[in-house]
């Protein structure tokens, strides 16, 4: 099976709308809010570039990135 470009945007969005999900719940956020956040921040810009590969490390890595990147959790610890 041959990965496309398309397979991989998709992989994308199914990683950022988890990450979404767990970001709302860690921080009691609506969906949009924590979306509205997250889209705007470095960690997205990083998620959706295929160069870094960032999305092939799940939901939990792209989670981690986003609360070290916002300062809510220290460098490599997961709440």
């Amino acid at each position: 099976m041959d990965v496309t470009k398309d397979t991989i945007g998709a992989a994308m969005d199914c990683i950022a709308a988890m990450a979404i999900e767990e970001i709302a719940s860690l921080q009691n956020l609506r969906p949009e809010d924590a979306a509205a956040r997250f889209l705007s921040s470095d960690t997205a810009r990083r998620l959706f570039d295929d160069d870094l590969k960032l999305w092939a490390d799940g939901p939990s890595t792209v989670v981690d990135d986003y609360l070290e990147e916002s300062g809510l959790l220290a460098k490599g610890a997961r709440p």
